[in-house]
């Protein structure tokens, strides 16, 4: 007779499940933003599907491999599984929390956006939430220019909320006294699409959700679907952004990777031919998604004047 799965068997069965709304191949279209963000929750999900693998080995009378030189010696092998599990669901909201503040950071730098970031910024006493940030980026970029009239909302302002119950969730890892939750407009807007929540995403129960969002409990089946909806989510902004229009946008990724520093560099250490090419490699290896935008707009300058 097999012995019972523990917590950490469970939750990895659970998480295979998961099967987001759309599934894009890796490609070389997007910000680099983008491509920062992917990289870094990218990384940070195959960690926490590697520590789940590892913590489904262990069993009630699991013992340290010998030669591994830490102390560990718990009263119950199975509980401190399931802590450590809980611990690692914990740092991967947390990181992918962080990844995207980043996104949502460089993403408003664009000129196309001054408006928006001016209006954040003159906000008193206090500043946006990271939050409030990510949805009105969200809604600014997802609502259509021209609405028909009294429309305000957008076919998935409702993955928008659940990306904002994970922020919310970081806020309650780190900060205890956090108070942070989705107001009920927005809690509404969710449950209003509970059925293609649940069929697009392995019959997730947002009865349960909400529960254990309350309580602060996640599972790993929870947290793993919302950082899915998360990636579609930046995904779905990218494409609303990702085109440069003009130079100006050029310049403000450039100024944003610190990359117009590498270009005045090549520029007074280069020949005068040599320096179109130079600064394409190196845009290939530090920006390659803002490479083509670069040739696009930025003339070379011995072309220019000839």
């Amino acid at each position: 007779m097999s012995e019972p799965k523990n917590d950490a068997q469970s939750g990895a069965t659970n998480r295979a499940q998961v099967v987001p709304d759309t599934v894009k191949p890796a490609d070389n279209s997007g910000t680099q933003a983008l491509a920062d963000f992917l990289q870094v929750v990218g990384s940070c999900v195959a960690d926490l599907n590697t520590i789940a693998v590892g913590l489904s080995a262990i069993g009630q009378d699991h013992e340290k491999p010998e030669g591994l030189n830490i102390n560990w010696a718990p009263k119950d092998p199975l509980v401190a599984a399931r802590k450590a599990r809980k611990a690692a669901v914990h740092a991967a909201m947390v990181v992918t929390v962080e990844a995207l503040g980043q996104y949502v950071r460089t993403i408003t730098k664009l000129p196309r956006l001054e408006k928006l970031t001016t209006e954040w910024n003159s906000r008193k006493p206090k500043p946006p939430s990271a939050a409030e940030r990510f949805s009105e980026l969200a809604k600014l970029l997802f609502v259509p220019i021209c609405p028909v009239k009294d429309a305000t909302d957008y076919d998935t302002r409702f993955r928008s909320c659940c990306v904002m119950l994970l922020i919310h969730w970081r806020n309650r890892h780190v900060h205890t006294d956090s108070n942070a939750e989705l107001t009920y407009q927005e809690k509404q807007v969710v449950q209003a699409h509970e059925e293609r929540i649940r069929n697009a995403y392995a019959g997730l129960d947002l009865d349960k959700l909400f529960g254990d969002f309350k309580h602060n409990r996640p599972t790993l089946k929870e947290a793993t679907t919302l950082i899915a909806m998360t990636i579609q989510e930046v995904r779905a902004m990218d494409e609303a952004v990702y085109t440069c229009n003009d130079a100006a946008d050029v310049q403000a990724w450039l100024d944003h990777y610190k990359l117009a520093e590498r270009i005045g560099k090549i520029q007074r250490e280069s020949k005068p031919e040599k320096q179109r090419a130079s600064i394409l490699r190196m845009l290939h290896t530090h920006a390659p998604r803002l490479k083509p935008w670069y040739e696009k707009f930025i003339p070379d300058p011995l072309i220019a004047t000839q």
